[in-house]
């Protein structure tokens, strides 16, 4: 008889899998993805076929609900009242002045709940109930955060948690700035740099991506750099955080050339997203192939090479891993 599997608890796979880096996962990832291209030869002793890659982002969504200035505010507000309500219930922590945390949870809300209405509806004189409504919801947050400050000055004093101190600093300071964002757009008339814009507090990776699509029209999450072979093995991945496709073309195919060696790629095709011709021309001394579609307006000599066959057939190749993205998830690995 055979050995009995192995059974692991729960908490142990939770702890082993945590010590997993990116590196790791790079590695194992590389190992399957050479697994897989030995499998698809046409018999054991043959070389590996030149890899036709295709490369491709989408965006991996993150749980958040629809942000604007006004109810991340909220966010920050009911969040340090919840944490000192804790702090005081929970560990003891001699917190005075939070007997009310409840009511002032609820007058932040009202306060938010009043802006909003105000600027989704009509009426007479809007702009000006608008900006009262404003100022008194400004009012409470400033409270609020002269409130809060002061508690953290009071943590200061007693054998409080490194975690509990940080995670209220956090969102105190996340209360701060969105006060200043709410009066700067809504009072001032400013209009928000993109940079300066936050877009989740709880997961501040979050980015607003727009791909040009009619449905749906705003992504909220990051995206996620995948590159695909003929057999639909991912060879690649990454997940660049605040990076604009245009700038990716290059960084995936130094790794791709760096894990597999000079003349590997028998061709690499990217969407519009990632087109620049200085790229484009970098790319075609080390790959026979670079399928990157021109944005915009071409010439006579952008149009001709668009339309050549090999052009063509990869092209359409590349739009079956958008396909795949879309219709089941990721391709497999």
């Amino acid at each position: 008889m055979g050995q009995p599997a192995k059974v692991f608890g729960h908490q142990t796979l939770r702890d082993n899998i945590a010590l997993l880096d990116h590196e790791l996962l790079r590695a194992i990832n590389a190992r399957i993805s050479a697994a897989g291209c030995a499998v698809f030869a046409p018999h054991p002793d043959a070389a590996p076929a030149p890899l036709a890659i295709k490369v491709d982002t989408y965006v991996l969504e993150t749980d958040v609900h629809f942000p604007t200035d006004l109810n991340l505010l909220w966010d920050a507000g009911r969040q340090c009242v919840d944490l000192l309500a804790k702090y005081r219930d929970q560990f003891g922590y001699t917190l005075p002045g939070w007997r009310k945390a409840k009511a002032w949870r609820r007058q932040l809300k009202n306060s938010e709940r009043t802006v909003s209405q105000l600027l989704k509806h009509g009426g007479t004189n809007k702009e000006a109930r608008v900006k009262s409504a404003v100022r008194a919801y400004l009012a409470t947050g400033r409270e609020l955060s002269a409130k809060v400050q002061t508690s953290l000055l009071e943590l200061c004093a007693q054998p409080v948690a490194t975690a509990h101190w940080d995670d209220l600093a956090y969102f105190h300071g996340r209360l701060d700035k969105h006060l200043d964002l709410v009066d700067r757009r809504l009072l001032q008339e400013e209009t928000i740099p993109a940079a300066e814009k936050v877009f989740s507090l709880f997961e501040p990776h979050t980015e607003w991506i727009t791909k040009g699509k009619t449905r749906p029209a705003v992504e909220l999450g990051h995206r996620l750099l995948i590159a695909t072979c003929q057999q639909q093995l991912i060879h690649d991945y990454d997940a660049p955080i605040g990076v604009a496709e245009v700038d990716l073309s290059l960084p995936v195919t130094d790794r791709l050339l760096g894990r597999y060696g000079p003349g590997s790629l028998a061709s690499l095709s990217f969407d519009q997203g990632f087109s620049r011709n200085a790229d484009r021309e970098l790319l075609s001394l080390s790959v026979p192939v670079v399928v990157m579609p021109k944005r915009g307006n071409k010439n006579a000599a952008e149009t001709q090479r668009e339309h050549e066959k090999k052009f063509v057939a990869l092209r359409r190749a590349h739009r079956a891993v958008e396909r795949e993205i879309h219709s089941r998830g990721t391709p497999r690995a």
